[in-house]
């Protein structure tokens, strides 16, 4: 089991957003994103965004390198390593940096952008028009770009 970090803290806020994730608990997951997120994003297109890319956060690892405050934001630093079997000579992994942004929100750390695993609150991709179902919206909010990982547990 990983460690827990210490409540209160933009780290702990990262660490308790991904094993959201990882449990698909995504209503406690969403209720890390700041208001502002919230408002361009509905907790139904923020799990449904997950659902599709689910397989982005298996076999991956997140890594607390540092963060950094500034004027009531945070920026956590981390390093998301991605493992993968590779037959028949054992396994491969690769790794990339990844900055979480969240700030001070009624006391609480909330993340500014929609974080990784999702890049963004579009709606799921439909099947064709034809099929008799048809997105209502697609709504636009910040995205981030790279990878991130789940901590093991």
């Amino acid at each position: 089991d990983d460690e827990t970090l210490e409540e209160g803290t933009p780290e702990r806020a990262v660490q308790a957003f991904l094993r959201a994730i990882k449990d698909e608990d995504y209503i406690a997951a969403y209720a890390f994103l700041s208001r502002e997120v919230r408002e361009g994003c509905t907790v139904e297109e923020f799990a449904t965004r997950n659902i599709i890319s689910d397989d982005i956060t298996r076999d991956r690892r997140v890594t607390l390198l540092k963060t950094r405050l500034l004027n009531g934001s945070a920026i956590v630093e981390t390093r998301i390593t991605r493992f993968e079997a590779s037959e028949p000579f054992g396994a491969s992994q690769d790794s990339v940096k990844q900055p979480f942004t969240l700030r001070l929100e009624q006391g609480e750390w909330r993340f500014v952008n929609v974080p990784w695993p999702y890049f963004g609150c579009e709606e799921a991709i439909f099947p064709p028009a034809e099929a008799g179902i048809a997105p209502v919206r697609t709504p636009a909010t910040t995205s981030t770009h790279g990878a991130h990982e789940l901590p093991n547990e």
